[in-house]
């Protein structure tokens, strides 16, 4: 078995979006067009079991405020067009932190060993555009070799669209890649394709169910900061210094196949 690419998932996995991106550009733009709403920590955390900003939005109209959401598209599209405005400004202002050890893997390891890179997200494309710039200071389709977002999607995660698109502009097989995902949501979608899955936890899907995933840690690590194991049957095998490299990764998958 060969490791030929490696696919990330982005809210949560490339960067801490959520809780001070996200949860709050959501925020300013209910305030920016004049509406009582706020999503706080809680709240919101509820709302990521809902995969996608406009199926959040909808979930929270009906669920939480009692309404319809009919004759409402307009007002949706507004508020996630104004969302999308303070996210990226909240990027631009280093709000939103980029996940211990991606840009290790991005810059350095992943080129040496030829890997393919991709990403297949929920997230829009607006998004995506902000974190590559702010962390790499180039447009995804520079960082990435596959690109599947949001606007690529009939259905969002947990549905496999994602990661079917993804092998598919990739020309490998499931077994031929790895994912990166932190959240059960990603994990169920990875999983249904039969994509192999490591789960770097981050602070809204701490205590998820992650059964199935090949190891589970707290971040990728870099140097001087280790990760925290947190299960999978890749655990027992991760370098004392705790930290998940390309190169350890392509030896456990021939190791694999050897086996």
């Amino acid at each position: 078995m060969t490791l030929r690419a490696l696919i990330f998932d982005v809210d949560g996995t490339l960067a801490e979006t959520e809780r001070f991106g996200h949860r709050m550009a959501f925020n300013d733009a209910f305030y920016n067009l004049g509406l009582d709403w706020y999503w706080d920590e809680s709240l919101y955390g509820d709302l990521l079991a809902v995969g996608g900003g406009r199926e959040r939005l909808e979930a929270y109209i009906r669920y939480y405020r009692n309404e319809s959401t009919r004759g409402r598209t307009e007002l949706i599209d507004k508020i996630h067009e104004t969302k999308a405005h303070f996210f990226k400004q909240r990027v631009g202002m280093g709000d939103v932190k980029i996940r211990p050890g991606i840009a290790r893997m991005f810059s350095q390891e992943s080129w040496e060993a030829g890997l393919k890179l991709a990403v297949a997200t929920n997230c829009s494309i607006t998004s995506l555009t902000a974190l590559t710039k702010q962390f790499f200071q180039r447009p995804p389709e520079e960082v990435f070799d596959v690109v599947v977002c949001g606007r690529d999607l009939k259905n969002k995660k947990p549905a496999p669209d994602a990661y079917q698109i993804a092998l598919q502009r990739l020309g490998l097989e499931a077994h031929e890649c790895l994912a990166f995902e932190d959240s059960y949501v990603g994990l169920k979608a990875a999983r249904t394709v039969g994509v192999p899955t490591v789960v770097t936890v981050s602070d809204y899907t701490r205590g998820e169910d992650f059964d199935g995933a090949k190891l589970v840690v707290s971040h990728l690590g870099d140097e001087g900061q280790s990760s925290v194991i947190e299960g999978g049957e890749w655990a027992a095998k991760l370098p004392d210094d705790g930290i998940v490299t390309v190169p350890w990764l392509q030896a456990l998958y021939a190791q694999q196949h050897r086996n």
